[in-house]
This record gives structure tokens, C-alpha cells and sequence, in this order.
């Protein structure tokens, strides 16, 4: 899959990464350029038909090597079936729905759709990266987290083709799974007037039903 990931998530994982020994992070940093250019000629269909790994899985164990820092898409998604996920990676073609636990989805998909709504709210970018990308960028680019939090789109480079069609097809699975939305919570809370002109109004409504 293409995981996703916002600027404060790329730059929490950067900053775990900053902890790694010297000669670990040098060989992490120059690994992911090379994923994240690699990354960048994927779109979904092709990254899920030749089943390309996430940058982050560790290649002798498999396990994820930022897992305390994993990104809220990736915690959403708990799988209750070994073998739906084995037949899955048989054959990608098939695409072999996989159930996922309802509690982790509903619970992290609505924390991403807050930190969309909080970085919206401050005129800050809210948009989803590729991860790989943008985790190349909150770790080599110089002041990368400051720079976003002065409103620069220092993370343009890690928006990807297939981010639009990403998107679509997020926003029909929070529809499908019955969530709600990024779009409802961008809505602009009502202040005290405005909620009771509308309560008014659905009064009046009922009493002329």
C-alpha cells in the first residue's frame, strides 16, 4: 500500500530518526532518497501490483523500524485475518478485501482528520504525503519544520501523481466504513448567534410541519 503521511508526522518520525547512531542515520538518510525517488515514479495500482515494500520495514525481519512513531494511517489499519493478508500478497491482482478492526480505524482515522482540520485552521499545509518522501525531506532539508510552520510548502516535492485519486478513494472509504469525513469537521464551527438562529429555525420548521 501507499502509506500517507502530514508535515507534524514526517517531522515526528525525522526527529525519532535523528536518534539513531551516526553511521545508522548517514545509511538511513542516503536509503531514503534512493526510496524516495523510486517512490515518486509509483502510482497506487503499480506499488500494489508489484507489491513494494513500505521504505520502513526492516529487510531481514520484516518489522517496522519507526513503529513507535508510525503514522496514524498505518495505526488504523489492523488486520483481524493472516490469511486474507497472505492471499492478498499472492495475488495482487485480485485485490482480496481485508477486514480491519473497526475501533483502531474509527479512532485514528478521526485523530488524522483533526490534525488535517488543526493544521487547516492555522493557514498551515494540510495536506497527506507519501511518507517516504516526506520523511526524506523533514530529515534532510534544512529547518524543514520551521520553515512548514511559517507556511512554506517546503513538502511540494513529496505530493505525488496519485495523490488526487488518494484522496478520492480515502474520502469513499470513510463514507463506506461510515466515518466522517475530512471535509465535515473543515466546516467552521458556529458561534453562540449563529447556533441559536439555528435552532430557531429548525423550531420554526417543526412547528409549520
Amino acid at each position: 500500500m501507499k502509506i500517507e503521511a502530514s508535515a507534524p508526522e514526517a517531522v515526528a518520525i525525522a526527529e525519532f530518526l535523528r536518534g539513531l547512531p551516526p553511521e545508522e542515520l548517514a545509511e538511513t538518510r542516503a536509503q531514503l532518497d534512493d526510496e524516495a525517488d523510486y517512490a515518486r515514479s509509483l502510482d497506487v495500482d503499480t506499488r500494489w501490483r508489484e507489491q513494494v515494500p513500505c521504505a520502513f520495514l526492516d529487510d531481514t525481519t520484516g518489522q517496522c523500524v519507526i513503529y513507535d512513531v508510525r503514522p496514524l494511517t498505518c495505526r488504523a489499519h489492523t488486520s483481524l485475518s493472516l490469511d486474507q493478508c497472505e492471499a492478498a500478497a499472492r495475488d495482487p491482482e485480485r485485490r482480496t478485501p481485508i477486514d480491519k478492526h473497526a475501533a483502531p480505524a474509527a479512532i485514528f482515522g478521526l485523530a488524522k482528520s483533526a490534525i488535517t482540520v488543526a493544521c487547516a485552521e492555522a493557514k498551515l499545509d494540510a495536506r497527506s504525503f507519501e511518507l517516504t518522501n516526506a520523511v526524506a525531506i523533514a530529515l534532510n532539508e534544512p529547518n524543514a519544520a520551521e520553515r512548514w510552520a511559517r507556511g512554506e510548502p517546503v513538502f511540494d516535492s513529496a505530493v505525488t501523481p496519485s495523490d488526487a485519486l488518494d484522496a478520492e478513494l480515502s474520502l469513499r472509504n470513510l463514507v463506506r466504513d461510515g466515518l466522517l469525513a475530512p471535509e465535515r469537521l473543515l466546516k467552521r464551527p458556529l458561534n453562540q448567534n449563529e447556533k441559536n438562529a439555528a435552532k430557531r429555525e429548525r423550531r420554526s420548521r417543526r412547528g409549520r410541519a
